[in-house]
């Protein structure tokens, strides 16, 4: 008779993956276009930029993704795996900034 104010799980859970679908093409895309820079000017700083902004945003998410489907470890550990992907990517993006 009345509909639920919340959105059902389906909806939430597309949402989500859209979300993360655009993230995760947006890095891929900034990450190459650091690696041509790169490529073009023959600089390493680029491709350490490049390596941090691909370990923050896509590799956090697929690495996620894959192992939740399959199951191989627990959530808190999933968890664990993503933070340290990410502050990797924090401290190659740092590196990139000040290695001189």
């Amino acid at each position: 008779m009345t509909e639920s104010v919340l959105p059902s799980m389906t909806e939430t859970l597309l949402v989500r993956l859209i979300v993360l679908g655009l993230i995760s093409a947006g890095g891929l895309v900034i990450g190459w276009q650091g690696y041509r820079g790169f490529r073009r000017n023959d600089n390493q700083t680029l491709l350490w930029l490049s390596v941090g902004i691909l370990l923050l945003t896509t590799v956090p998410i697929g690495g996620a993704g894959l192992l939740r489907i399959t199951d191989v470890v627990t959530q808190q550990s999933v968890n664990l795996i993503v933070l340290v992907l990410i502050n990797s990517g924090l401290i190659v993006i740092l590196y990139a900034f000040t290695r001189g």
